[in-house]
């Protein structure tokens, strides 16, 4: 068990910092011939390496995801996000658009722990793992809006006045 949270996590960081330099096509289409269109300077064996590990890391993502939406800990949103940012960054959705089910059902998941105060985490002592409410709102923030999806818009910016308010500005002073 404590393995295959390891290589989740593992998996989730690798294509969570993987290929950032793709930006949304002008066009769908072949996800391979679009990547090397814009890769002119990256040899094509190691481009399609590279497409081929994140789609077996996105694949095992898929595969492991627990049945309410999250991964590895319900007491940690900011897991899920992190493994929801990475299917929405993979290049077969900024390319091609093919956005996962469970992409959709962590971001599900996601929404399902927002608090009345705006942030978004599991309260402290609810269950195992649960509580740094800053560092789990800024990471579902961030996949929230890199969904792109307008239904989140408020949720956005009411993590994003949660984390604002309580910033610190010096000499012992929050916000």
């Amino acid at each position: 068990m404590k393995r295959s949270n390891s290589i989740t996590r593992v998996v989730t960081l690798a294509l969570t910092i993987a290929l950032p330099w793709i930006g949304p096509a002008q066009e769908t289409g072949n996800v391979e011939s679009e990547i090397l269109k814009r890769s002119h300077k990256i040899q094509e064996s190691l481009l399609r390496e590279a497409l081929h590990a994140i789609r077996i890391g996105v694949e095992y993502l898929e595969q492991n995801q627990h049945e309410d939406g999250y991964w590895s800990n319900p007491g940690s949103p900011a897991i899920t996000a992190l493994a929801v940012s990475s299917m929405l960054n993979s290049p077969d959705v900024l390319i091609g658009g093919q956005e996962s089910d469970a992409a959709a059902k962590g971001l599900d998941f996601i929404v399902s722990c927002v608090q009345d105060n705006g942030g978004i985490y599991q309260l402290p002592g609810s269950m195992t793992g649960a509580g740094m409410p800053n560092y789990n709102t800024a990471i579902c923030l961030t996949t929230l809006d890199q969904s792109g999806d307008t239904r989140y818009t408020n949720l956005i910016e009411q993590a994003h006045a949660f984390l604002a308010q309580g910033q610190y500005l010096g000499s012992d002073i929050f916000r």
